[in-house]
């Protein structure tokens, strides 16, 4: 039992809660950056223009942070086999894995479901590609608009 929790805890325990304190670290030095750099800029006295500047760079930027974040978690997805979803009703046919009355041997059966499931899991792979492209446009015209604002300025 004791070796049970104490692999529970070496695989499950230690990451999580310091993955989540690490979070909250990171999203106050953030905060606490943000703040500062909000600070500075009213220093200048900004005129409206620059005003309006600083607006489309910002909106430019998380466009394309959100954009990039989008598709990083569309590839993970991709990888780790977590499908959207609306890609979840592709399952296993069963009229091919739930007919007992055919002849077949358990092996070949077993056989069976295993080619089904490697199509399942190909035509799911196949169907987020063209999710994952869209992604991919969305964030580089994302990277091109912030490029091009950035430029401008």
């Amino acid at each position: 039992m004791e070796d049970t929790i104490i692999q529970y805890v070496q695989r499950y325990g230690i990451i999580p809660l310091q993955m989540k304190t690490d979070l909250k670290i990171a999203l106050l030095r953030h905060d606490y950056n943000a703040t500062i750099l909000q600070r500075k800029y009213e220093l200048e006295n900004p005129n409206e223009y620059r005003v309006q500047v600083a607006q489309r760079l910002c909106t430019a930027k998380h466009k394309l942070e959100q954009s990039k974040r989008e598709l990083i978690e569309l590839k993970q997805q991709v990888f780790y086999y977590k499908f959207l979803s609306g890609l979840k009703d592709i399952g296993a046919s069963p009229s091919l894995l739930a007919d007992s009355a055919t002849t077949y041997s358990i092996a070949h059966k077993l056989l069976l479901e295993d080619k089904h499931e490697k199509i399942c899991k190909r035509e799911k792979l196949y169907s987020l590609v063209p999710h994952v492209i869209r992604a991919e446009i969305r964030y580089h015209q994302a990277d091109e608009k912030s490029t091009s604002n950035t430029l401008q300025c």
